[in-house]
């Protein structure tokens, strides 16, 4: 029952997809998601990405569609650090 004002998600790339889902329903409207590594080392926007990150790179590629596209949500990826994803629940 309870709602929260802001949720940092950080975890294995490949919770990543669940654990979206259970913060939505815990973010409060207007409350504010933060996810952290959405580039993956620049991974995610590179045509060539070593074999050692190239599932977790398909997983965040994946993911970034999945946020992007959430309709719940008003989102945008800053391209600070590992990449910030940022989402405001309207």
């Amino acid at each position: 029952e309870k709602k929260y004002d802001l949720i940092f998600l950080d975890a294995d790339k490949e919770d990543y997809e669940k654990l979206f889902y259970y913060s939505l329903m815990l973010l409060k409207k207007k409350g504010v998601l933060f996810i952290d590594n959405l580039l993956w080392h620049g991974y995610a926007a590179a045509k060539i990405v070593p074999a050692s990150y190239s599932k977790s790179t398909k997983i965040i590629r994946e993911f970034n569609k999945l946020f992007i596209s959430q309709s719940a949500l008003k989102t945008t990826i800053i391209p600070i650090g590992d990449g910030i994803g940022l989402g405001v629940k309207v």
